[in-house]
């Protein structure tokens, strides 16, 4: 739903840079780039999260900045510590990304609940409690389910925020609901809070996670460590999004003026229809030393919701702009993967007797 300018919020000039940010999921897959970005603008960064594990954001943040950074361990669904860390932290930015993903969210529709949205609820109760300037809350293309055919292959029409259809698993159920409650809370209570409903992320640290939502961070993964990477299935062709994009986004969410947001949903995408085969052959030519291919089944492919996001809104209102649209994001994914890996260097192909010890013979991946 469409919001008017926030009643708590009135029209003026962009916020100063804050000096303190809370982001919940703040060292997984997304939220280990969105704290690095704000470690390197001078923020102090409070993470809040059933992990401490640091590795992610150790490749992304130089170690000088992670002396303004606190992880608190915790869980969205036991309620009191997010609070408690607000009241800590004294944050002028929340910036929500915990969520329970697809399968997680299908086995446990009530955790899901209880984290996707009851998380949510918490993040914008602790920003009008502690005085929280803006909050920024991840959503995602879940939350449109089943769209009409016009919406898919093979025209693709894009996709504008406005279409409403019905979410076609618990995730996207919760996402919406996220929504909806962001708008009341926008609307209602005057909290200053934007929705980003992000496409197909890939970055580090998904690699763990189920099906198709990880299979281009699967790919990008194994290449990097050398050996043969044969991917098979459908060709098909999706709209991604690169998570160094997607902290880009939340920074432009964070300090866009009052006065040109009209909105509070905004589609943060690549904006452009990528390919599987495409996306297979850059990883191929950004990784040399494997061999790296993709092969068509005939097969439908297994899972995904594949769709054009149409982001010109967020274009207009808050100024983002991928600047890692289509493929253009694989190579520092690579640079990155392969300092994981101790790699850095692009080396020697996998048969030269230089192979390092350990890289995979061969990893089959299916769409």
């Amino acid at each position: 739903m469409s919001a008017g300018p926030a009643r708590g919020a009135p029209p003026g000039p962009p916020p100063r840079w804050p000096r303190s940010v809370l982001v919940t999921g703040g060292l997984g897959a997304i939220g280990s780039f969105v704290t690095a970005a704000m470690l390197a603008a001078g923020a102090r960064v409070t993470t809040f999260g059933r992990t401490a594990d640091l590795s992610t954001l150790r490749l992304l943040a130089p170690e000088a900045g992670l002396d303004r950074l606190t992880v608190v361990r915790g869980d969205l669904a036991a309620r009191g510590g997010l609070m408690r860390a607000a009241a800590q932290a004294r944050p002028e930015l929340i910036v929500a990304l915990s969520s329970l993903l697809i399968r997680a969210s299908d086995q446990d529709p009530a955790a899901a609940y209880d984290v996707n949205l009851g998380g949510v609820l918490q993040c914008l109760q602790a920003a009008a409690s502690h005085g929280a300037a803006r909050v920024v809350v991840a959503s995602a293309k879940a939350a449109y389910g089943a769209l009409p055919g016009r919406y898919g292959p093979p025209g693709f029409e894009p996709v504008t925020e406005d279409v409403r259809s019905g979410p076609a698993n618990v995730y996207g159920l919760t996402k919406r609901a996220v929504e909806d409650l962001c708008g009341y809370y926008r609307e209602r209570r005057g909290v200053d809070v934007s929705c980003l409903r992000l496409g197909s992320t890939y970055g580090p640290g998904k690699e763990g996670h189920a099906g198709y939502s990880s299979l281009k961070t699967r790919i990008v993964e194994a290449a990097a460590r050398g050996g043969h990477v044969l991917v098979s299935g459908e060709n098909v062709l999706d709209d991604v999004v690169y998570n160094r994009d997607v902290a880009s986004a939340v920074l432009r969410a964070a300090l866009a003026a009052p006065a040109g947001r009209r909105h509070h949903v905004y589609n943060i995408s690549g904006g452009e229809l990528v390919s599987i085969r495409d996306f297979v052959a850059e990883v191929g030519r950004c990784c040399p030393e494997a061999s790296v291919e993709f092969t068509e089944t005939g097969h439908p492919a297994a899972g995904g919701l594949r769709m054009r996001m149409d982001i010109s809104r967020a274009a207009r209102e808050i100024g983002f702009v991928p600047a890692f649209p289509g493929t253009a994001g694989i190579a520092d994914y690579v640079r990155i993967a392969r300092q994981r890996v101790g790699r850095p260097d692009r080396p020697d192909r996998p048969d030269s007797p230089g192979r390092p010890a350990g890289t995979p013979g061969r990893v089959e991946l299916t769409v």
